[in-house]
């Protein structure tokens, strides 16, 4: 380990929030930052705890793997659980190690992990459970604000963002469901006047805004995603007076809660699921061993928001949100302490 600036390794995967918020966590800390790109072969598929420590699950990026090894390691995802593990060993065990999300694993074998309500986590003294994931504090160019703000100019206000996800389980979206969706926000917009300002992302199905632009007129603008293509998703969120966000999202509202702006949540039809019951002490016990995994449950992070007050539910009236806590200093102060301190 070196006596300068502390290093700090970033895990990175395929999917693109997930990077977003292990970034941003690096981002706070007083330390050197290299981001680790890796891609998994089908091993990774097996469960962490037959892939133990190794490399085994990587098909790519191994290679930037090599001394000098960091003081700490951010991992997000099951999948970056063997590769940190490993860094870990390769050190001596002088690396400390950080996961978001679910670990999929023994929570213990980390000095920290850092969770949010979707995963059912059971606690523990090394477990912290974040109300909202972290969200980017990095500023929008002027430039790329600027030019947004320009393309806007002749919308009437209040904007109305409409933020789209997609499929994602137990959420499913088909054509019909973007359709109610578009006239449930026109219906709002009828109510507070202003326009529309739909924007879709990586998830959202290619022909889900085809042939809807025209039913709007100069009030509505649609902003579908492609490679390459121009997506105001930044801008809008500063630029937007309030938001309507699709529920299978926990990226995008905790983006559209943090502007501290009005949210309403549109709820997409959902697949029967089965989720672990953790006040069953002995399950949440093999939670922790890392045994079984608890299920992903963003309709219950959703329906709390809603409960809570801290969103609405679009086309089911409107009152005063609740503010959610701020979380975010507390948690680098405590991956700060796991720093060598110099």
């Amino acid at each position: 380990m070196r006596a300068v600036t502390p290093l700090v390794w970033v895990l990175q995967g395929l999917k693109a929030g997930d990077n977003a918020q292990a970034r941003e966590l690096a981002a706070r800390l007083p330390a050197r930052t290299e981001l680790k790109t890796l891609r998994y072969n089908w091993l990774c598929r097996l469960p962490n705890y037959m892939l133990g420590e190794g490399l085994a699950s990587v098909s790519r990026g191994m290679e930037s793997l090599s001394e000098p090894w960091p003081d700490l390691v951010i991992g997000i995802g099951r999948r970056s659980v063997p590769v940190a593990r490993w860094i870990r060993r390769q050190s001596g065990g002088q690396t400390r190690l950080v996961h978001m999300g679910r670990p999929r694993a023994r929570t213990d074998i980390f000095d920290l992990v850092v969770t949010t309500p979707q995963y059912g986590l059971p606690p523990a003294p090394n477990v912290i459970e974040l109300a909202l994931p972290l969200v980017s504090e990095t500023p929008l160019p002027d430039s790329e604000l600027d030019f947004w703000r320009k393309e806007f100019a002749d919308l009437p206000r209040p904007l109305i963002a409409v933020l789209v996800g997609g499929p994602s389980r137990p959420y499913r979206m088909q054509t019909g469901d973007m359709s109610d969706l578009i006239e449930a926000a026109e219906e709002l917009r009828k109510k507070l006047g202003g326009s529309l300002i739909v924007v879709g992302s990586p998830r959202t199905p290619k022909d889900a805004f085809e042939d809807r632009a025209q039913a709007f007129g100069v009030k509505c603008r649609l902003f579908g995603w492609a490679a390459g293509k121009l997506n105001p998703y930044r801008a809008v969120l500063r630029l937007a007076d309030r938001f309507v966000v699709t529920s299978d999202s926990v990226s995008m509202l905790a983006e559209a809660l943090r502007t501290d702006k009005p949210v309403d949540v549109y709820r997409l039809p959902t697949r029967k699921s089965v989720y672990l019951p953790l006040g069953n002490r002995p399950l949440a016990g093999l939670v922790r061993r890392g045994l079984v995994a608890t299920r992903r449950d963003v309709p219950s992070f959703v329906s709390k928001l809603i409960a809570e007050r801290h969103v609405g539910v679009l086309g089911e009236g409107d009152f005063a949100r609740q503010p959610i806590p701020r979380q975010e200093d507390r948690v680098v102060e405590l991956v700060r302490a796991l720093l060598p301190q110099r």
